[in-house]
């Protein structure tokens, strides 16, 4: 397989492989496996995992009391 990259992504890519020790295909095989996971995740599971950590009371009422701000 044969990827095509600009120079600029070459060159970070080749930093960040000296960087860490880590193949340039093995990078680019992590980054498609996150970006594959990401895919496969849904809204729902995304909502689901997050749900509950604010812990300062009503939500929508810190928006509100926030945005009231701007004005």
């Amino acid at each position: 397989m044969i990827i095509s990259l600009s120079e600029g992504e070459k060159s970070w890519l080749k930093r960040r492989s000296d960087e860490t020790g880590q193949s340039m295909a093995e990078i680019v095989r992590r980054a498609v496996q996150r970006l594959q996971n990401d895919d496969q995740q849904s809204l729902d599971e995304i909502l689901a995992q997050t749900r509950g950590l604010w812990r300062k009371g009503d939500g929508l009422r810190y928006q509100r009391e926030m945005r009231r701000e701007w004005k």
